[in-house]
């Protein structure tokens, strides 16, 4: 790896965008619903396919069982008069103020009455993700509260924080809410955080955890990943010292100060590269023009202020955990992984099920990392939130 990176400029450029889109994004992207155009304001994003995302009431495929509702782009043309519709009051960006004086951002989606659960976007991401689930949460009676992690989207930075730091993030959002009992769901990156809530938060609150194509611990191996995951976890693994100067260098010299259509062009080729190795499902969902978009968006909500929280969050969730596994006190965790997941494939899920206490695992045969929310996300949401 390190002769790669020192043989020319072109090499570091591709390395630092591939850096840019980890392979711990989030598997349910493709269904999102942005509520906010404010939130994107930095970047004074005017291209008709961010701007007509926020109009997006749901995305489902033809073989969801769910109705299908969209306004989408048809053209890849730029548009300075497109429609921002704000969202309803209950879904603007809130903030609260930690008693450090450090700022966390979140979302509320869902009946305001309904069964609260606490969503974590992957690796890059945002709040704003939770506004996938909206075809799944109304007739269950869920509030999601999805928040964006330090670095994310408005949320304030905390340099050198762990997994179980945001644990008590979502800990102060749910007093602030008055919250007292709540479910927690983590996504591909965000999985590890999921799991961070069980170790730290008591089973009295914690009424059930769920990890969707999450990220397991190192050592239970990274056996079924494809290629380009396997270099981008070594990398941010055993490399993470130079992870933050060569991204900085790629930022410096091509994003920074330059227009949304960067970060696209950026997303869009490296899209093409991982798209190589993935299962037919994936291939499926990532081929179509409205699950590229809305995973634009995201890449945009993601670095927002910058590429910094990225790294500090990949670190957290590829370094060592700062708990096992085998002592979460948590019983019934639920795990639901896609046999055909080349970023986080099912065999680190297998292993990890075993070190949990009485945890179960559902396999989706031939689903991947993208499609697992399109095609199971009622099936999921369901069995998660039953009870």
């Amino acid at each position: 790896m390190s002769a790669v990176i020192s043989s020319s400029s072109r090499a570091a450029s591709r390395l630092s965008r591939n850096l840019l889109h980890s392979s711990v994004r989030p598997p349910t992207t493709h269904l999102r619903a942005l509520s906010s155009p404010s939130s994107f304001s930095t970047s004074n994003i005017t291209n008709s396919r961010f701007t007509s995302l926020h109009r997006l009431s749901v995305f489902q495929t033809a073989r969801s069982p769910y109705s299908t509702i969209i306004s989408s782009p048809t053209t890849h043309k730029s548009s300075q008069n497109a429609a921002k519709i704000p969202p309803p009051p209950e879904e603007e960006l809130q903030t609260l103020t930690l008693p450090t004086g450090r700022n966390i951002t979140y979302r509320c989606y869902g009946p305001s009455d309904g069964k609260p659960l606490f969503y974590f976007h992957g690796t890059p991401g945002g709040a704003s993700e939770s506004a996938a689930f909206k075809p799944f949460i109304y007739s269950r009676n869920i509030r999601i509260i999805g928040t964006s992690r330090p670095g994310f989207g408005q949320s304030d930075m905390h340099p050198g924080r762990t997994l179980c730091d945001h644990a008590h993030d979502v800990l102060a959002i749910a007093d602030s809410l008055g919250i007292d009992k709540f479910k927690v769901m983590g996504a591909s990156g965000g999985g590890p955080y999921s799991l961070a809530c069980a170790k730290v938060i008591s089973p009295d609150r914690l009424k059930g955890c769920a990890v969707v194509a999450g990220v397991t611990p190192w050592h239970l191996g990274r056996e079924g990943m494809n290629l380009q995951g396997w270099i981008r976890f070594m990398f941010a693994r055993y490399l993470y010292w130079l992870q933050g100067p060569i991204v900085r260098w790629h930022w410096n010299h091509y994003v920074k100060g330059k227009g949304p259509e960067v970060l696209e062009n950026i997303f869009r080729r490296e899209l093409e590269f991982i798209g190589r190795s993935l299962g037919p499902k994936d291939k499926e969902a990532l081929a179509n023009e409205e699950v590229v978009n809305a995973e634009i968006v995201a890449f945009h909500e993601a670095y927002e202020r910058g590429f910094e929280g990225a790294v500090i969050d990949g670190r957290a969730v590829i370094g060592d955990w700062d708990f096992r596994v085998e002592d979460i006190p948590y019983e019934g965790i639920k795990l639901y992984y896609g046999t055909e997941d080349k970023a986080t494939p099912v065999y680190g899920a297998r292993k990890m099920q075993k070190l949990l206490k009485n945890a179960t695992l559902t396999e989706y045969e031939g689903e991947g990392h993208w499609s697992i929310f399109m095609n199971q996300g009622g099936d999921i949401f369901s069995d998660f939130m039953k009870d």
